[in-house]
C-alpha cells in the first residue's frame, strides 16, 4: 500500500520509465524490416505508451510539489541544476522532461507543420531522453538499490539495445538487397 507522497512519486516516476521504454520498444519494432504486420498496431502501443509516460512524468513532478520531506519549488523542478537533492540526477531529469515533451508535441500536434527530415531528428532526441531518465532514476530514485529495480532498469536497457541492433542489421540488409 502506498503510505506517503514519496510512495507516489517513486511510483509515478517509475510508472514514466516504463512507459516511455514500452513506447521506444514499440517504435523500434514497428520501423523494424522483420516485421511485416501489426505496424499499426505498434504505432499505437507506441503512441499511447509515450502519452502514459509524458502524464505519469507530470504526476511525478506535481506530487513533488507537495512532498513535506523534499519539496520542491516550480523552480527546482523546470530549471536544471537549482535543486540541492542529487543535482545532477535531478537535472538530467528535467532535461528529459523537456525531450520527451518535445517529441510528443512534435509527433501528435505539430508534425503536420514540419518537414520530414527535420520531424525525424527531432523525434530521435527520444533516446538520449531515454538514457537520461534512466540514469535520473540510478542517481536519485530512493529505491535504484532494490534487486527487482535494478533488474528492471537491465532488462530495458538490454531490450532497446539488442532491438536497435536487429533494427539496424535489418536496415543494413534491407538496403544492401535494393543495390
Amino acid at each position: 500500500m502506498l503510505a506517503n507522497t514519496w510512495d507516489w512519486i517513486r511510483l509515478c516516476g517509475f510508472l514514466s520509465y516504463y512507459f516511455f521504454t514500452i513506447s521506444a520498444i514499440c517504435g523500434i519494432i514497428r520501423k523494424s524490416a522483420w516485421l511485416k504486420s501489426n505496424k499499426n498496431l505498434l504505432f499505437q502501443l507506441h503512441t499511447l505508451a509515450g502519452w502514459l509516460g509524458l502524464f505519469m512524468l507530470i504526476g511525478h513532478m506535481l506530487i513533488l510539489l507537495i512532498d513535506s520531506y523534499m519539496p520542491f519549488t516550480l523552480f527546482d523542478l523546470f530549471v536544471p541544476f537549482l535543486t540541492d537533492y542529487e543535482t545532477f540526477g535531478t537535472s538530467l531529469g528535467i532535461i528529459a522532461f523537456y525531450c520527451f515533451a518535445i517529441v510528443l508535441y512534435t509527433s501528435d500536434v505539430s508534425i503536420f507543420n514540419m518537414k520530414f527530415p527535420i520531424w525525424k531528428k527531432i523525434h530521435f532526441i527520444v533516446f538520449p531522453a531515454w538514457v537520461m531518465s534512466l540514469v535520473h532514476a540510478i542517481i536519485a530514485g530512493s529505491d535504484s538499490q532494490s534487486p527487482g529495480v535494478i533488474t528492471f532498469y537491465a532488462l530495458s536497457v538490454v531490450s532497446i539495445v539488442v532491438l536497435l541492433c536487429l533494427r539496424s542489421k535489418g536496415k543494413a540488409r534491407v538496403q544492401a538487397t535494393t543495390k
